[in-house]
C-alpha cells in the first residue's frame, strides 16, 4: 500500500492519512488500531503474568511457613506430653 501522506495529531488516534484509495485508508488505520490494542494486551498479559508468578511464590513461602509452624506444634506437643509422663512417673514414685 502506497501513502502519499502520513502524520499523526492528537496521539496515535487521531490520524490524518491520503491515500490513492479510501477503503486501504481505512483497513490501513484499522490495521494500526488492531496492532495499538495487541501491544496493549501483550503488555497487560506480562504484567498480569509477573503478578502471578509473584503471587506464586507468596504462597510458596506461606506454605513452608505453615508447615514449619505445624512442625514447631508438634514438637510443643511432644515436649508436653513428655512432661505429663514424667510428672505421672514422678507422682507415683512419691506413693
Amino acid at each position: 500500500m502506497t501513502l502519499q501522506s502520513w502524520s499523526g495529531v492528537c496521539s496515535k488516534y487521531c490520524i490524518v492519512i491520503s491515500c490513492c484509495s479510501q477503503v486501504k485508508s481505512v483497513n490501513w488505520i484499522k490495521c494500526l488500531l488492531w496492532q495499538e490494542e495487541n501491544k496493549i494486551l501483550d503488555k497487560m498479559h506480562r504484567q498480569k503474568v509477573a503478578e502471578v508468578e509473584k503471587l506464586s511464590t507468596t504462597v510458596a513461602e506461606l506454605e513452608e511457613a505453615v508447615l514449619a509452624g505445624g512442625a514447631a506444634v508438634n514438637a510443643a506437643r511432644d515436649y508436653q506430653r513428655q512432661v505429663e509422663e514424667l510428672l505421672v512417673s514422678i507422682l507415683e514414685l512419691q506413693c
